[in-house]
């Protein structure tokens, strides 16, 4: 926190715990971030299902999928960033911020959890 110079306080190392702890006391924050952060929606707290899997099936009949290859020579494991832009005003675009730069994997080589997350 202070770029390694100085004493860390106890309750400074577990600040991120508590944090972390806030964030699971209550199952549906979590929820919500992970759908927030996905491009989705979460449907929780209301019996009233219509209106929101209205408008999942609004989204399922008008997907498309975009995808590239990136020119890039270094495949180094770094992030880089990424932007859509969409000329039409009643589209919404869901897109991740970026990806990391990883190098192909060889046959039967398997990418982790952790290591697929933008």
């Amino acid at each position: 926190m202070r770029g390694g110079v100085g004493e860390v306080s106890t309750q400074q190392a577990r600040a991120s715990e508590t944090a972390e702890g806030a964030l699971r006391a209550n199952p549906l924050l979590w929820l919500r971030d992970l759908a927030q952060q996905t491009g989705g929606t979460a449907i929780v707290e209301t019996n009233d299902w219509k209106a929101p899997l209205r408008t999942v099936m609004a989204e399922v009949r008008t997907y498309y999928e975009a995808s590239y290859v990136p020119h890039i020579a270094q495949y180094d494991g770094k992030f880089r960033k990424i932007s859509v832009r969409v000329d039409r005003p009643d589209v919404i675009a869901h897109t991740s911020s970026g990806y990391f730069a990883l190098p192909q994997l060889k046959r039967g080589q398997q990418m982790l959890a952790y290591e697929l997350l933008c």
